[in-house]
Formats: C-alpha cells, sequence, structure tokens
C-alpha cells in the first residue's frame, strides 16, 4: 500500500495535536504548581506575620469577604486585614482538596478547605475550619490575590 501525501499530511497532523495536547497539559501542571506554590507562601508569611512578603502577595484592593458567626455578612479590606493580622496568632495550619482553575493565562482561583490549629485573635480562639476560594490576577508577571471569600464549616461532630 502506498501512502499518499494525504496520509502523510493526517499523520504530521495526528502527531502535532498529541504534541501540543501534551504541552497544553504540562502548562496547565505549571500553571497549577505555580498557583499552590503562591498560596503556600502566603500561608507561611500569615504565619510568620512576614508583612514585607505579604505586601507583593495581597493587591492594593485585596478584600476578604466572609459570613461571621451570626450569619452576617462581611468585608475586609487590605489594610484592615493587615491590621487584624498582628494581633493573630497560629498553630499548624493545613490545607485540603486544593483545587486550582485558570481563566486565561491571567487570572485563576484557588479552592480549598483551610484547617487552622490553635488560631487566637488577641487571645480569642477562633472556629478551625474554613472553605476558601482565593482569587489571583497576574499584572506585570506578578501573581497577586486579589479576593479571599471565606465560608466557615462547622465541624462534623459523631452521633452520640
Amino acid at each position: 500500500m502506498r501512502k499518499t501525501r494525504f496520509d502523510v499530511l493526517l499523520a504530521a497532523a495526528a502527531l502535532t495535536l498529541c504534541s501540543c495536547a501534551s504541552t497544553e497539559a504540562r502548562l496547565k501542571e505549571q500553571r497549577t504548581a505555580t498557583m499552590l506554590e503562591r498560596e503556600r507562601l502566603w500561608i507561611t508569611a500569615m504565619c510568620d506575620h512576614d508583612e514585607a512578603t505579604l505586601q507583593q502577595l495581597l493587591a492594593d484592593e485585596f478584600v476578604l469577604t466572609f459570613t461571621d458567626m451570626s450569619g452576617a455578612p462581611g468585608a475586609v479590606p487590605r489594610a484592615q486585614w493587615f491590621d487584624n493580622l498582628r494581633h493573630m496568632t497560629f498553630g499548624a495550619v493545613r490545607i485540603d482538596a486544593p483545587s486550582v482553575t485558570m481563566h486565561g493565562d491571567a487570572v485563576a482561583t484557588v479552592r480549598m478547605r483551610m484547617h487552622l490549629q490553635e488560631w487566637k485573635v488577641q487571645d480569642h480562639a477562633l472556629p478551625p475550619l474554613y472553605d476558601l476560594l482565593d482569587v489571583w490576577v497576574r499584572r506585570a508577571g506578578r501573581w497577586q490575590v486579589v479576593m479571599r471569600i471565606s465560608e466557615m464549616v462547622e465541624p462534623v461532630t459523631a452521633p452520640q
């Protein structure tokens, strides 16, 4: 069976598609790793009260939105977030089930569950479990978080 020019072109196109799919998968893995590294850096800087690193990670328009213990919505702008951080202490922090979604090459969202052990504000213990959604934007080659949506998760208790 003789190969026609069409057969050769078809084979070349198939190889190109496979190569593009492979490149796209690698790019997605790299972007996911980058975003998870940004989250790790944020958590570490927060626990260490490393304001220099946090100043770079949090965009000027950063806002934390949440529902408080009474169910009322709230919002904390960047400056107030920094003021609050100065009064916080943390034990261990654990992240479960992180999920990164890229929205083009300049916006990413990261969903996760955060477990905070021994988290206190001015020696007042706070609930330990939150579902988070962070919105990151890349500007001038640098990723910054512009919003965190935080929802407290009620701990599951065993039936008695």
